[in-house]
């Protein structure tokens, strides 16, 4: 079961991310850098005494998940862009995980709606007992009739204290998982959908970590790393919350903490060259009555 106190930051978690994305719909626009409007997103969770349980996601076009702005990050959001906003906000480890789609070209909006729809079916069906397969069939089956694809290799998770990924995953596709849900069970349900091949790929550089062990570093900067990324409890971080300038240095450290295993990297995810991704998520407790606490 599930305390009322952790109900309780589980809620005002929850309302800081649904704040948070009401903002970025403000602030995603053609022209912004995404340096900025990451940032700015970040400081506003952190400006209503919550913590950042991850580095706030902008993904865009056929990227799906893991971008964020880098270290002196230069990009701008085009004009027509298909932007992914993934928030993770945390009150004492208990995280809530919400994410939308701003779609600035208006072309996609029945892979917008798709997802949307996705979503809201399942959240119906996080209740005691419900086997995760029926919940995968219902976003699978809603996706396909507006005649797109889900992402087969991106899922929801299971949410616990501290840990974003928990032991259960919620897949986008039917797998013949046999978990079924404990009341008090808490998850990020996610569906992902795209007009590509149904299957993302690792592309281009990380930029979001998380700790995995420590090791012996051979300079002040790995060190720097890793202590920071140990502090964070398991939960993922950006190395620009720690470093203005990509100096060498930090490129060399951070190197030799992903080859030592000390390190996670989260590489962007993208679907092929041309495609369109849209997502929809929310952070739901399970229940007789589902407690949608993101909405």
């Amino acid at each position: 079961m599930i305390s009322e106190e952790a109900i309780g930051k589980y809620i005002r978690a929850g309302n800081v991310a649904r704040e948070t994305l009401e903002l970025s719909k403000k602030l995603v626009k053609p022209e912004a850098s995404v340096f900025d409007v990451v940032t700015e997103l970040e400081e506003f969770i952190k400006s209503k005494g919550c913590e950042l349980a991850f580095p706030v996601n902008l993904s865009i076009d056929n990227a799906a998940a893991h971008d964020t702005a880098d270290i002196m990050d230069g990009r701008t959001i085009h004009e027509d862009a298909v932007v992914k906003v993934d928030v993770g906000v945390h009150v004492d480890g208990y995280i809530a995980d919400s994410a939308i789609t701003i779609d600035l070209s208006n072309r996609y909006n029945d892979m917008v709606k798709a997802a949307e729809e996705a979503l809201e079916e399942a959240l119906k069906l996080f209740t005691p007992e419900r086997k995760v397969v029926e919940i995968s069939r219902t976003i699978q089956e809603v996706i396909e009739s507006h005649g797109f694809k889900p992402v087969v290799n991106l899922t929801g998770h299971k949410l616990e204290r501290y840990v974003l990924h928990g032991n259960v995953s919620i897949p986008n596709v039917e797998y013949d998982i046999p978990y079924e849900l404990k009341e008090g069970d808490v998850f990020a349900v996610e569906p992902f959908v795209t007009n590509g091949s149904g299957k993302v790929k690792e592309g281009g550089e990380a930029k979001i970590f998380a700790f995995l062990k420590k090791v012996r570093c051979r300079g002040d900067v790995a060190r720097k790393i890793l202590e920071f990324g140990e502090g964070r409890k398991g939960l993922p971080f950006s190395l620009r919350w720690m470093f203005e300038e990509k100096k060498p240095s930090v490129v060399l450290a951070l190197r030799e903490l992903v080859n030592s295993n000390a390190l996670y990297d989260y590489r962007v995810l993208k679907d092929v060259e041309g495609s369109i991704v849209t997502q929809a998520e929310h952070s739901v407790v399970v229940g007789d009555k589902p407690l949608v606490y993101t909405k």
